[in-house]
């Protein structure tokens, strides 16, 4: 990656990306972004055009998913719990994360394989934050 991009996206990452206080949260954020393939937001889209910013915004979300399974499982899960309390969302003790959601949250290039074991530890975390009960 050219020096001007990196930088481009380092200014992102510290301004929107890093806002967002756990690692669960800013994969969740930018798989907002993405929207059938294609990431949006509107500011990098002005500065790198929009095949441009929809790169480095693929980059950023497969970059956080791979640093979020390179965590332990503890370190995963207190995240995840952390992620939870800050949203103010409980985790329904009848419903497991359905597996489509699971799915929206990963960007399109990641690996089967890395997109397997985020779908099976995540319910393997949701199931644990249940049974501990809410965040």
């Amino acid at each position: 990656m050219n020096p001007p991009l990196r930088q481009v996206m380092e200014e992102f990452v510290q301004e929107y990306v890093g806002s967002v206080p756990t690692l669960f949260g800013r994969i969740v954020y930018l798989s907002t972004l993405n929207d059938a393939g294609r990431y949006r937001q509107a500011g990098l889209e002005a500065r790198l055009g929009a095949r441009r910013a929809s790169a480095v915004l693929s980059k950023i979300h497969h970059d956080l998913v791979i640093e979020w399974l390179q965590l332990t499982m503890q370190e995963r899960h207190d995240d995840l719990r952390r992620y939870l309390a800050s949203e103010g969302k409980a985790v329904d003790p009848k419903r497991r994360p359905p597996a489509t959601n699971v799915a929206d949250l990963l960007p399109p290039a990641l690996s089967l394989a890395d997109r397997e074991l985020f779908a099976s530890e995540l319910r393997i975390l949701f199931e644990i934050v249940r049974r501990q009960g809410s965040p």
